[in-house]
């Protein structure tokens, strides 16, 4: 990472950090190695240093609505994400910024395996569009799952944008399955109707959103298609959001024209280009966007607040020497109880390991009763759109079917992980009591090294699991599985300590038969689908198991290291109230004076820590004049 004009390159977004915050952030690393307490220094300095994803403003809305018509206006270009056509139920667009990797005008097709195809921009929507040629084409088995544009747009040096698919209408899986494509989405924009009120369907997708997202702005685009009543309609929207999803009631509801910056980006630059612009709402919903989506660098503040709390273990560490210097009785016979009681806890090791393994084994037969529900929802709810679908609309569509099977897959995968998580960190907080903060994040959960097994069909599909395929998807398992889950999106989860690598290898495979099983009817992508969940919930009760039984040792170390280490601190404080005790009472004063400077220090740095993290809360909710949106701009 370098610095560049006083601001931290992080990732593709800057943020800067003033002297103020760079000040604290240096003291406070000074103190914690001054005082031994090197590794938290090291580690919160680091955090601040990490790379930060580039955050994203993920687009989506019902039919008809001028979605992608407001995203190539937002891009500042009519043609790049395609107009007046479905993209397939599966497929999203991320659009990004030009640079050495991609270079303006080229992209990358996205398919299944994460195996990655570069194409120049213009070919995409033959790849991604329900009528393009390549969807058309029966000869194609392997469609795309996603596409990403490289496109040289001022926004997207700040951002980037999602336009999700087209088809179907709203639903809140495109907006999750998108949002976690980019694993930084910071706004969901719903891009709704000027002319009526949000649909029973709109208010419906903002209450289940709620649930997955944190940040919603709704833009009521073809303003100029209503020019006269559309602020009464928003009035209406802002009454309905009170009412039906009152999460969002507060959220801003923009008034836009992407048809006016559309005629506008064809003009030739001029006063009458400019006044057609402002005129859209376009641009300052634009500005907006990126002030919203860029919140303060996750890393800065995590990172500081990993300093704060070294702080806290050092204050905790201070405050306790001081009073063992200070020679009081009180002190000696509380330090005297204290050893007593670790010393109990170490002959009570055996029975601690019992505790251990009994949550572990509560977790684990947890872990088989969610999985086995959701794999009976999942295929429920196959079965029934398998067979609502005519055979004609399957053969036609076929990669609409395999690719949301698949990602229904991986999406079960990550809720396992997150709950799988969740799970062990309960157990950690129970048993680590007497031991708060222990880190565990490395044993976390991920499921990347799980190669599920694809099913093999028979009957009519005789023949889909040869050799080939199922090499190739191991060959998948080992070189794609993190990344899949990217390009995917899959599983509400923190990326940096879960991830959602979901067995790559076998959903590869599984994607394969499952195209050749479509061409051989309903009964043979049914057995597909039952065989595929039967290797899911095999493979997955496997995995749990194994990571069971590799991180019970993992933490009973961890407990006999925390216990060892606390004795050791009991026996020298022991030893340092028993020195005061012999000192005069001058010589106490003097040690517990030098005690007192340094909690002053630390006091001091917690205190500027916690107005630096304050700061950052405070800009990010900071919201632009409302005379720079684009509701105010067309009055």
């Amino acid at each position: 990472m370098k610095e560049v004009d006083g601001r931290v390159e992080s990732g593709s977004v800057g943020v800067r950090l003033d002297p103020d915050l760079r000040t604290a952030a240096v003291a406070a690393r000074r103190l914690l190695v001054e005082h031994g307490f090197e590794e938290i220094a090291d580690r919160g300095w680091s955090q601040m240093r990490s790379r930060c994803p580039t955050p994203a403003v993920v687009v989506i809305g019902e039919v008809n609505r001028g979605k992608s018509s407001l995203v190539n206006a937002l891009l500042e270009s009519p043609e790049v994400s395609p107009v007046g056509v479905d993209l397939t139920t599966s497929a999203y667009l991320r659009f990004v910024r030009a640079g050495d990797e991609l270079s303006a005008g080229d992209a990358r097709l996205i398919f299944a395996g994460r195996s990655v195809r570069r194409v120049n921009a213009e070919e995409v929507a033959a790849w991604i569009t329900e009528d393009g040629a390549h969807v058309q084409d029966s000869e194609v088995d392997m469609l795309p799952l996603g596409a990403e544009i490289a496109v040289d747009a001022a926004i997207l040096r700040h951002v980037q944008l999602v336009d999700t698919p087209g088809s179907g209408g709203l639903d809140t899986r495109h907006a999750r399955l998108a949002l976690e494509a980019v694993g930084a989405a910071s706004v969901l924009l719903l891009v709704c109707d000027s002319a009526a009120p949000l649909t029973s369907t709109e208010l419906r997708f903002l209450e289940e959103a709620s649930r997955e997202v944190d940040s919603i702005l709704l833009v009521a685009n073809k303003i100029d298609k209503n020019p006269r009543h559309w602020r009464l309609v928003v009035e209406e929207d802002r009454r309905l959001l009170a009412r039906y999803a009152p999460r969002f009631a507060g959220s801003e509801v923009w008034g836009v024209s992407a048809r006016y910056a559309a005629t506008a980006l064809s003009q030739t630059s001029g006063e009458r280009r400019d006044a057609l612009l402002r005129l859209s709402g376009v641009p300052a919903l634009a500005e907006h966007l990126v002030r919203h989506a860029i919140a303060p660098d996750v890393g800065v503040a995590k990172g500081l607040r990993i300093l704060y709390s070294g702080l806290r273990e050092l204050d905790a560490h201070v405050t306790a020497n001081r009073r063992a210097a200070s020679g009081h009785p009180s002190m000696h016979k509380e330090l005297i109880a204290q050893r007593e009681h670790l010393q109990r806890c170490r002959e009570r090791e055996g029975q601690w390991r019992e505790y251990l393994q009994r949550d572990l084994s509560i977790l684990q037969s947890d872990m088989a009763d969610s999985l086995e529900r959701k794999l009976d929802r999942l295929q429920s709810d196959w079965r029934a759109k398998i067979e609502a679908s005519h055979l004609e609309v399957m053969r036609r569509s076929r990669q609409l079917f395999v690719a949301e099977m698949t990602a229904d897959i991986e999406v079960l995968m990550g809720e396992l992980s997150v709950e799988f998580s969740t799970g062990l960190n309960r157990v950690v907080e129970s048993l680590f009591d007497i031991f708060p903060g222990v880190d565990i994040a490395d044993e976390m959960p991920d499921f990347s090294d799980l190669p599920i097994r694809a099913a093999d069909v028979k009957g009519r599909g005789q023949g889909l699991g040869d050799p080939q395929m199922v090499m190739m998807g191991f060959m998948g398992s080992s070189a794609f599985g993190p990344a899949l889950a990217t390009a995917l999106g899959m599983a509400a989860a923190s990326a940096a300590s879960l991830g959602i690598g979901a067995a790559a290898g076998g959903v590869w495979v599984a994607v394969n038969l499952a195209f050749r099983a479509v061409k051989n009817g309903k009964s043979a992508l049914l057995e597909w689908l039952t065989k595929t969940s039967n290797a899911v919930r095999i493979d997955v009760t496997r995995y749990i198991a194994r990571k069971v039984n590799e991180i019970r040792p993992t933490l009973a170390s961890a407990y006999r290291s925390r216990l060892q280490e606390a004795i050791a601190e009991s026996k020298s404080l022991l030893a340092s109230a028993e020195q005061a005790a012999r000192r005069s009472q001058q010589e106490r004063a003097e040690t517990v004076a030098e005690w007192d400077a340094i909690s002053a220090s630390i006091a001091r740095g917690m205190d500027e820590l916690e107005a630096q993290l304050a700061r950052l809360s405070s800009s990010a909710q900071t919201k632009p004049d409302s005379s720079k949106s684009g509701s105010s701009s067309q009055k």
